[in-house]
């Protein structure tokens, strides 16, 4: 269970809770559909993002979302979607199935060294600038105050 903590940011409260990393879904960004990428894919056209007709020169967008994988109005990748959401299921299945066989690892996070807290001044890591070399109005900006 992820822990959770609370930041304060200009007078909100906002929940924290520790990240986990998902796994990747692979998806094609020429068809929009799950299970492959765009190198593979089968389509000769680009369709687009949104209404998945044919994203030529001149493509005219109805605006109107179609999902590439159940052709229902929301975007492709949308994570409401039934069919992402049996991927994503079967995907962590699988990932899990292959870390309990020993096929795959999970890369081991390393825990945060505590960082001192303490400022030390050092004159060398803000070295006095050579005043010579700044010039007066370095943007070449007009004074135009009406007091003149």
């Amino acid at each position: 269970m992820a822990s959770v903590n609370k930041a304060n940011t200009d007078a909100e409260y906002s929940y924290i809770t520790t990240y986990k990393a998902a796994n990747k879904m692979t998806y094609c960004t020429k068809c929009w559909g799950l299970g492959h990428l765009r190198d593979v894919c089968i389509i000769l056209t680009q369709r687009c993002r949104i209404c998945l007709g044919n994203f030529g020169l001149n493509h005219q967008c109805s605006n109107v979302l179609k999902c590439a994988n159940c052709q229902l109005e929301h975007h492709s990748l949308d994570p409401r979607c039934d069919v992402i959401r049996r991927y994503r299921t079967e995907l962590n299945k699988a990932v899990n199935m292959a870390i309990c066989e020993g096929k795959l690892h999970r890369r081991e996070i390393p825990q945060q060294q505590d960082q001192p807290t303490t400022f030390r001044y050092n004159n060398n890591d803000f070295p006095v600038m050579n005043t010579d070399k700044i010039k007066s109005n370095p943007w070449n900006i007009q004074n135009n105050n009406s007091d003149q």
